[in-house]
């Protein structure tokens, strides 16, 4: 939420600063650091970074795409839980 105000203030320089504290690497959106990759991409489009902010826009989708999956597999199964099309246990 900082890192917002900061952007709503154009304190562009300590929002800089702040997101660099917590994202290390660009590349590697993980549960800890999401927030701040989306605080990151919001920074980019204020300071009119569009490649930045289109990089960061990447990196988040893969994320989404990645705890969709996770979740679509705890709540329906994996494919590799044990069972063959052939083998279901109430055939």
């Amino acid at each position: 939420a900082y890192v917002y105000a900061l952007i709503g203030a154009k304190e562009y320089e300590a929002a800089e600063k702040l997101i660099h504290q917590f994202i290390i690497d660009e590349s590697e959106c993980l549960e800890e650091n999401e927030i701040m990759f989306r605080a990151a991409a919001k920074y980019y489009a204020a300071i009119g970074d569009k490649t930045k902010k289109k990089q960061l826009d990447k990196v988040l989708k893969e994320y989404e795409t990645y705890v969709d999956r996770m979740i679509e597999e705890e709540w329906l199964g994996s494919d590799e839980d044990g069972w063959e099309d052939e083998e279901l246990p109430f055939d």
